[in-house]
């Protein structure tokens, strides 16, 4: 027997409880609705799962999805849900989920969590749950998104997850290169930009945005990357390597994405390529300063940067005046 906890309109638990059987969803009572938790699977190297639903479900049978996921038991929260159902279909063991959407579906009484699990998991140990798949396989960016177009596609899912999608659409195709002296100009403007913006409001000029950018990549140490999506420049990280007793680190110096392309994963893809490229010259640690809060500081420690413990940002503004 499976017992559901139905919601409202608000998406609060009312304390009523529903006794599931196969086909009588439709039969939860108008304005009552209950949880379900689906995820999206994204693995380290880029690809994406999709699995096939057993020809036995009543909702979509045989379709290929991608996501794994289903409703939450009595008492589960949703990420608890995402957890279990996650590994139930799949085997795959994961802790933190991205919340993408929550949406109230029209054509069953769901309350649905929408996530994004990025996984570090061997892609051939996939154990699919016996009543709830078939078969599964792993696709690239474009194969995604070609599933996404196909009319093999369940749309419901399609929808919620468009934000999602979107932004991987915009990343097909992009190009990340080694930063030349012979684009400067429009680093700087894209510099200018962005650090002139919110959060930091900088003012940063033309002339002096290409000067700290030109004293840098004249170094011998300076290691950047510039990412485009055809002819248009998204963002760039920069900064230099710097042997220490330890081994080699690098200090991100500058790290900025055109602001209208923010939170569509330029970011991410410009960090994780210079991730790679220090990885192969034998870099160990990776650190940087930035401004506290969300935006910033948050921005890092959700991609495996840690506050230092036991060091501290000091500055001396008058060091020219004699004391």
């Amino acid at each position: 027997m499976e017992l559901w906890d139905l919601y409202d309109k608000d998406g609060k638990r009312t304390g009523e409880v529903w006794e599931r059987r196969h086909g009588n969803y439709m039969d939860i009572p108008k304005g009552r609705y209950h949880l379900v938790s689906d995820i999206l699977v994204q693995h380290i190297d880029g690809s994406y799962l999709l699995t096939k639903r057993h020809p036995g479900k009543d909702v979509y049978p045989g379709y290929w999805e991608a996501s794994a996921g289903g409703s939450a038991q009595l008492g589960e929260g949703p990420e608890e849900c995402a957890k279990r159902e996650l590994f139930e279909e799949t085997g795959i063991l994961c802790d933190h989920f991205e919340l993408v959407k929550i949406t109230f579906s029209t054509r069953s009484p769901n309350l649905i969590y929408s996530y994004l699990a990025r996984v570090d998991c061997d892609k051939d140990a996939i154990v699919l749950q016996e009543g709830e798949t078939t078969a599964y396989k792993w696709v690239d960016a474009a194969g995604l998104i070609a599933y996404a177009e196909s009319e093999l596609a369940i749309k419901t899912s399609v929808e919620r997850y468009k934000s999602y999608y979107d932004k991987v659409r915009a990343q097909i195709g992009m190009n990340v290169t080694d930063m030349e002296l012979s684009h400067i100009i429009e680093y700087a403007e894209l510099f200018v930009s962005v650090f002139n913006a919110e959060p930091w409001n900088d003012s940063w000029t033309q002339e002096t945005a290409q000067i700290r950018i030109e004293d840098m990549m004249k170094t011998n140490t300076f290691i950047g990357k510039a990412l485009y999506a055809g002819n248009d420049l998204k963002g760039l990280i920069w900064g230099q390597k710097k042997q220490h007793y330890n081994g080699t680190h690098f200090h991100i110096e500058e790290f900025c994405v055109k602001t209208s392309e923010q939170n569509k994963g330029f970011g991410s893809t410009l960090l994780k390529a210079l991730e790679e490229a220090l990885s192969e010259i034998g870099v160990t640690n990776i650190y940087l300063i930035t401004s506290k809060g969300d935006k910033t500081e948050g921005y890092y420690s959700k991609r495996g940067f840690v506050s230092s413990e036991k060091m501290v940002l000091m500055t001396k503004h008058s060091f020219s005046e004699k004391t």
